[in-house]
């Protein structure tokens, strides 16, 4: 399922490349809200997050007739949100709480029979740990958590898109999962 969304994703991409505005709106459409929820939780401020995605929508638009083929529209994307985010914002407050990521992912639209209700509780419950847990990460394994898991990035794809190598990678994800089975 994800090759068949990297190849539609690489076909909008080649459309923006030759100038096709329908491929352009096709990518803003398919990968905007992915985009937003990555930015969200660089960034907590919520204008700065659509005003950094369009920013990057501009430029992909205004470049064009420059930029290359790809292989993975998606981590080029999040690669270049993540560039924009951090020139507009400090350094030091790049990387903020997934608190709003996390409850949205794990919310549910199920019918509120009394067995659902038991069910969402027990499930708020445990996603309610998970965030405390994620929390008392440091923020470095929280991003590379949010980028493996919610992203279904590479640990390549993290070591180049942090600027740290591919070992580094691996060694806090390893440890942040630790953690987390630890608290669990």
């Amino acid at each position: 399922m994800q090759n068949n969304s990297n190849d539609k994703a690489i076909q909008l991409w080649n459309g923006v490349l030759a100038g096709d505005t329908i491929a352009f709106n096709g990518l803003m459409t398919e990968f905007y809200s992915e985009l937003y929820k990555y930015g969200y939780s660089l960034c907590e401020d919520p204008d700065e997050v659509k005003d950094s995605i369009q920013n990057v929508f501009l430029t992909i638009w205004k470049n064009r007739t420059s930029l290359k083929q790809i292989d993975y529209v998606k981590f080029y994307l999040l690669k270049s949100l993540r560039r924009e985010i951090s020139r507009q914002t400090k350094r030091d407050s790049l990387l903020s709480t997934y608190n709003d990521t996390f409850s949205q992912i794990t919310e549910q639209s199920e019918p509120d029979t009394a067995e659902n209700l038991v069910r969402n509780e027990e499930a708020q419950a445990i996603s309610k740990k998970v965030q405390e847990i994620m929390l008392g990460l440091p923020k470095r394994q929280q991003e590379i958590i949010y980028l493996r898991y919610y992203m279904e990035l590479k640990q390549e794809q993290i070591a180049e898109m942090i600027g740290i190598n591919k070992q580094s990678v691996y060694n806090l994800l390893h440890d942040a999962l630790k953690r987390l089975k630890e608290k669990m």
